[in-house]
C-alpha cells in the first residue's frame, strides 16, 4: 500500500463568513496551495475577524508549520491590536 497526499480542502460554512469580503480593499484573496514570498504554502485556514484571516502555511524552507496572518488593507484603523502585539514583544524580550 503506497501513501498518497490527502489534497487539503477549505470549504465555508453559511452564514458564517462572508466570501464577498474577499476582494480589494478588503480580505486578500487566498486559496490553499498558494505560496507567500517563494516560503509559505497555505494548508488550512485557521480563522478570521474583522481585520484578518490566519492560514496554517508550511514553512518550506525549515519544514515545518506555522501560522501566517494576513491583514485587510484597512488595519491601520485597528490600533488596539498593535498596541497589544507591540506591549507583548516588550514584555517577552524583559521590557
Amino acid at each position: 500500500m503506497t501513501d498518497k497526499p490527502i489534497a487539503p480542502t477549505y470549504t465555508s460554512v453559511e452564514d458564517v463568513e462572508n466570501l464577498e469580503q474577499y476582494c480589494e480593499g478588503e480580505f486578500h484573496p487566498s486559496h490553499i496551495g498558494d505560496q507567500f514570498h517563494d516560503r509559505y504554502r497555505i494548508v488550512n485556514k485557521l480563522g478570521y475577524g474583522s481585520y484578518s484571516t490566519v492560514w496554517l502555511v508550511k514553512d518550506e524552507q525549515r519544514s515545518q508549520y506555522s501560522s501566517l496572518k494576513i491583514t485587510t488593507a484597512d488595519y491601520h484603523r485597528n490600533r488596539s491590536e498593535r498596541q497589544v502585539l507591540h506591549h507583548l514583544d516588550l514584555t517577552s524580550k524583559g521590557g
